[in-house]
């Protein structure tokens, strides 16, 4: 079971990277092309258009579960890097790694909470003199035209 497991991990890497190319994308595009002339050379019959549709729906329904499995192997990896950064940092809260597999609810929660502390740190650093100034969180657009203090 497991050779097959690595088998298939191979295999969907390789696909991800196939179709993810810019060759295939060229490749469908001519298909698309050809199957397009040769609608208007022998006419758009209803064999002719349920071809199309057949093809472009089972590829897109695999395309789906491949990219899927590409994102959640994308996620996962992502989420080990930013659990290593948190597990490194001392001043971090380490109740967050693995934080994914919370519900949702709580997440929410969480990000609410997060959310105020950020705020309130943000008016005790203004008060503080000033880390963080009011041209920090203005657009570039307003920071450009706002007059520049000496």
């Amino acid at each position: 079971m497991k050779h097959l497991s690595v088998k298939f991990e191979s295999f969907s890497s390789q696909s991800t990277k196939f179709v993810g190319s810019g060759w295939v994308f060229l490749s469908a595009v001519g298909f698309v092309l050809g199957w397009l002339g040769g609608g208007l050379w022998f006419g758009f019959t209803n064999n002719w258009l349920s071809f199309l549709y057949a093809v472009t729906g089972i590829t897109t329904f695999l395309v789906v579960f491949l990219i899927q499995r590409s994102q959640n192997k994308r996620d996962l990896a992502i989420n080990l890097k930013l659990n290593e950064i948190i597990l490194s940092l001392k001043e971090t809260d380490n109740r967050l790694v693995n934080v994914e597999n919370m519900p949702e609810e709580a997440l929410r929660k969480l990000y609410e909470f997060y959310g105020e502390n950020a705020t309130s740190n943000h008016e005790e650093l203004d008060h503080l003199g000033g880390v963080i100034n009011s041209k920090a969180s203005q657009s570039p657009e307003e920071s450009e035209e706002s007059p520049k203090k000496t």
